[in-house]
């Protein structure tokens, strides 16, 4: 990264948020299954105060539990997960069995 290349584009202006801001803004690096960076960012979006009682009681419109589907793409798109062995040495300093 030290080649100066911006790696995810122009840097977005924002407004310095205070101790009292309602809404912050962050981009963060989107990912694959494979969890390798994709050539895009996802915006994400903190409320707070006044802000939240809206987005709860005005703004929702539906909320729908996906666990179902990403067990799916889960099962049907990643390698099955296995146990990583552990040395008898290494698990005795961790802990673990």
């Amino acid at each position: 990264m030290g080649s100066g290349r911006q790696q995810h584009g122009p840097a977005v202006p924002r407004a310095p948020a205070g101790p009292r801001s309602e809404a912050r803004v962050q981009w963060d690096p989107e990912r694959g299954l494979d969890l390798r960076p994709l050539g895009h960012r996802s915006l994400q979006l903190g409320l707070g105060g006044a802000l939240v009682e809206r987005y709860a009681g005005e703004w929702l419109v539906r909320i729908e539990d996906l666990t179902p589907l990403a067990r799916a793409l889960h099962a049907t798109l990643l390698p099955p997960e296995r146990p990583y062995p552990v040395p008898s040495g290494a698990a005795a300093r961790l802990g673990v069995s």
